[in-house]
């Protein structure tokens, strides 16, 4: 079974990071172009040297891969493009070795039409599986479970511990809340909550330390509360949204929003504000997924002579704000998005159905003849598109297809272009890196997670809405007492040169810089007391600062 978490106060859960995988792209071991279990099992290795606590892999199912292997075929096997149940078993004896654990992705409110509980279902109106799908004029509207069918969820039970029995430690749920049903029908069934309860009693409470995140759609803040308040014993964690979509317009993903720091300060304030429920409902932190594009690029300036300070800013900003933090495959070593690439490229599903559907919308506006102009949402695939974040991992470069596959033949997806630029092992030794800085990020976030991960974020007032500037306090309690030490973090959230800040003037305390993104490694052995000076910091550049409260004899500025 799991060995116990590195994690440090709290349930392990609560101060982890977890590290999600895409296994399709993550590496391939046997050279047919498809990422597999055997190629990240020989990479568990990177795993632990990141400081990673646990990793969420995506979906390996069985699946006719339709729609990126979210679309289930049978919950109990592994598509062979990846390998066999043996090889998931292998897995979890080779993270238990080193401390790490799994998450599985639970996709239960729809499957693939390939499912043998659809197959049933759809051949006959008198199939006992008839009701086990919502059907209108002999049609299923979602290829959706039907959740209010107490047979469904106990068959979804039974796949639960299928997997729960091999020592997996949790479920991320996809879409949890909407439970099969079709966008003109309500959200989520009237008993969805009865529903989450009824799986953590049946299921989950029957094996300790098991987590849950939900991915949450449509949800308000205030909803969201229902399902992670401890005492409704629904779900651990969930997925909000806000942050990753701070910059999306009133029509989606693909329609440019108000992209200003001011924008991007307003979402993380409110986001990080008002969630917690005295300090018991849970917050996660992401800034990427496999249903984002890539954080460098959406929060950058596209330059890469910036990349770097960018993706150090963004490490800083990921490991310096409580909750849980969630880190995707790439993100440690930057990677960026393929704005280069010609539109024809992008093929995943919803970014095709999307380009189609407004471009459809645009021709029944336009005059006979008159030339669709589809320039903008180019821009905002290339911007926004899923496609970046699910392109193959950079390993090395020079070696064929950057260390990935073996494979003569070409990739399942496209690689970036920039591999020269970005690869993991040019990263691994180099201490100024992009990768060497989140190890020692993570690290950090571990030491003084009393701080960080349960400790209370509090913005400088002049920096919460004009200006390049976002400062803030994150402060801890330790025996209902305020800790020594709390910190202070400075972020220069745009490419602006010489923006001048002016460190607050603590009456009582120390102030010492602990962390520059622009010196060699980041971290900085000096004690000196640097109150109430003016500093000036560079395009994307990170500060962080110790305030010191008592006089100490020495600090623990070196994780």
């Amino acid at each position: 079974m799991l060995q116990q978490s590195r994690a440090g106060p709290g349930t392990r859960w609560q101060t982890a990071c977890i590290y999600q995988i895409y296994p399709a792209s993550f590496k391939d071991s046997n050279g047919d172009g498809f990422g597999d279990l055997p190629g990240i099992i020989s990479k568990i290795d990177h795993l632990e040297s990141l400081g990673v606590n646990a990793f969420w892999l995506s979906p390996c199912d069985e699946s006719p891969n339709v729609d990126g292997g979210y679309d289930i075929s049978n919950y109990r096997k592994i598509d062979r493009r990846y390998g066999t149940v043996a090889d998931i078993e292998l897995l979890i004896r080779s993270l238990d070795e080193v401390n790490i654990w799994l998450i599985l992705d639970l996709v239960v409110n729809h499957t693939s039409d390939q499912h043998e509980w659809f197959r049933e279902s759809r051949s006959s109106k008198t199939n006992a599986k008839r009701n086990w799908y919502i059907w209108r004029k002999g049609k299923s509207i979602t290829i959706g479970n039907e959740c209010e069918n107490p047979e469904v969820r106990q068959a979804v039970y039974a796949d639960m511990r299928f997997w729960l029995e091999k020592g997996i430690a949790g479920f991320r749920m996809d879409v949890i809340n909407m439970l099969a049903k079709h966008p003109d029908l309500p959200n989520a069934p009237p008993r969805v909550h009865d529903y989450l309860q009824e799986m953590r009693k049946d299921v989950l409470d029957h094996y300790p330390e098991t987590m849950t995140v939900g991915e949450l759609l449509y949800t308000t803040r205030d909803e969201v509360k229902l399902y992670v308040e401890p005492n409704r014993r629904e779900l651990d964690l969930a997925f909000e949204f806000d942050l990753c979509a701070w910059n999306f317009g009133p029509g989606g993903r693909f329609d440019k929003g108000r992209d200003t720091v001011q924008a991007l300060k307003r979402t993380i304030c409110r986001t990080w504000n008002g969630l917690r429920s005295g300090e018991t409902a849970w917050q996660t932190f992401f800034l990427e997924s496999h249903d984002t594009a890539r954080s460098v690029t959406r929060f950058g300036d596209d330059k890469p002579e910036h990349s770097a300070a960018i993706a150090k800013m963004l490490a800083v900003l990921s490991t310096t704000l409580y909750g849980t933090l969630f880190v995707y495959q790439g993100q440690e070593i930057g990677m960026e998005n393929h704005t280069a690439d010609p539109i024809e490229s992008f093929d995943d599903i919803n970014t095709i159905n999307a380009m189609r559907k407004i471009e459809r919308s645009r021709h029944e506006c336009s005059q006979p003849g008159e030339t669709i102009d589809m320039s903008d949402v180019h821009e905002q695939v290339r911007l926004q598109a899923r496609d970046h974040t699910r392109s193959p991992i950079p390993w090395k470069y020079g070696e064929p297809h950057a260390g990935f596959s073996t494979t003569v033949g070409p990739l399942w997806k496209r690689m970036n272009s920039n591999t020269d630029r970005i690869d993991m092992a040019s990263q691994t030794s180099a201490s100024n890196s992009v990768l060497s800085f989140w190890r020692d990020m993570i690290e950090f976030r571990r030491l003084f997670a009393k701080n960080i991960v349960f400790g209370a974020f509090d913005v400088i007032d002049d920096t919460s809405s004009e200006g390049p500037i976002f400062a803030y306090i994150q402060s801890g309690m330790s025996h209902k007492r305020p800790l020594k030490v709390d910190i202070l973090v400075v972020l220069n959230l745009t490419a602006e040169d010489h923006v001048p800040f002016a460190l607050p003037n603590l009456e009582g305390a120390k102030l010492a810089r602990l962390i520059d993104t622009r010196w060699e490694g980041g971290f900085i052995a000096d004690a000196s007391d640097v109150n109430g000076e003016l500093v000036h910091l560079g395009p994307y550049q990170a500060l962080v600062f110790f305030i010191v409260k008592e006089t100490a004899a020495s600090l623990p500025i070196d994780p």
